[in-house]
């Protein structure tokens, strides 16, 4: 063992003087004579060092994770797997072990390695992802664009809004969003490959857990471009307009009383949104312009639609009106006394 002592303190001085080959060859004779699995965890970690400088990152990463494999609580080892994972630009790899390194009892890489998961996190998180928020937070569409170490772009029912994003090491981890000039959005997130889960609070607290209504499941790739509807091939603009209304009528039934009267709201921009997607953006806007305005006698093919439409959004904005908190009571004024 003494040795084996004197080679791994001579690999160390050549290592630090950045003579890979010299090391390696020093940590390769050092592992020959050490026996304690906790010490030769350390040399492993160290000759793996080596091998990544000198390219040779298959046989570092085989290293490394002898490093790991002898010494589970070594914050180091971990940290050597995550540089070789970097080096092989295998972000998913690097992150998880990162994860796992950060996890240790060690502290002592604690800030090495919470670089490095940020790196990976970041790695994986560039490009777009698109998921649906919970019914009872409206139900709708959202797409997060991530570029670069802090631009983010939100798209929310077609409408794109640039902001800002942060990263935070935790367990679970915090992405912080900055929609445009909202303030700060506060999000747990788990991110696994091509899903990234993320959970904001509810009713303004912060969230505590990756469940409950605030819970969100985006995957990787862009929104999907709505497709043409067949059954509206072949029809007048007169029949589209009361397809449209028929179809807005039988969505407004549909939409839950459950949820709070914002979340509501939502799931109706939704639905008009879905529905926008799918007609003509004439046939939306001469359908909404009939049913808004008085416009005299309509066509008989689309006066019955233009009709039950307008009783659908009444009676909708009427049981949304019923949902609203009643208006504090006014106290009386208390009479001065004589």
């Amino acid at each position: 063992d003494a040795e084996g002592l004197k080679l791994f303190k001579q690999g160390n001085d050549a290592l630090a003087q950045d003579k890979f080959e010299e090391a390696l060859k020093c940590f390769t004779d050092s592992l020959k004579s050490v026996a304690d699995e906790n010490a030769r965890s350390v040399v492993f970690g160290n000759r793996s060092i080596c091998l990544r400088r000198l390219g040779r990152l298959e046989e570092a990463l085989k290293d490394a994770d002898q490093c790991v494999a002898l010494d589970p609580k070594n914050a180091k080892g971990y940290l050597r797997q995550v540089q070789v994972y970097l080096g092989m630009s295998k972000w998913a790899e690097a992150y998880r072990q990162a994860d796992l390194g950060l996890q240790c009892d060690s502290k002592e890489r604690d800030a090495m390695l919470e670089k490095a998961w940020r790196k990976a996190a970041l790695e994986m998180l560039q490009g777009s992802w698109v998921g649906c928020v919970h019914k009872d937070l409206g139900g709708y569409e959202q797409t997060f664009t991530f570029r670069g170490e802090t631009d983010l772009d939100i798209e929310v029912l077609g409408r794109a809004v640039p902001g800002g994003f942060a990263l935070e090491y935790g367990t679970p981890p915090v992405l912080n969003l900055r929609p445009g000039w909202a303030p700060p959005v506060r999000y747990l997130f788990e991110l696994k490959g091509d899903t990234l889960r993320i959970c904001c609070g509810v009713d303004g607290a912060d969230p505590v857990a990756l469940a409950g209504p605030g819970l969100c499941e985006m995957k990787k790739g862009s929104s999907a471009e709505a497709q043409p509807d067949p059954s509206l091939a072949g029809l007048s603009q007169v029949q589209l307009i009361a397809k449209f209304c028929d179809q807005l009528v039988a969505a407004l039934k549909d939409v839950p009383r459950s949820g709070t009267q914002d979340s509501s709201v939502m799931q109706l921009q939704t639905i008009v949104h879905q529905l926008e997607q799918k007609f003509p953006p004439r046939t939306v806007q001469q359908a909404m312009f009939l049913v808004t305005n008085d416009c005299g006698e309509l066509h008989d093919d689309v006066a019955p639609a233009v009709a039950s439409l307008r009783e659908a959004l009444k009676e909708y904005q009427e049981k949304e009106a019923s949902q609203d908190p009643p208006p504090e009571a006014t106290p009386e004024a208390t009479p001065e006394a004589p």
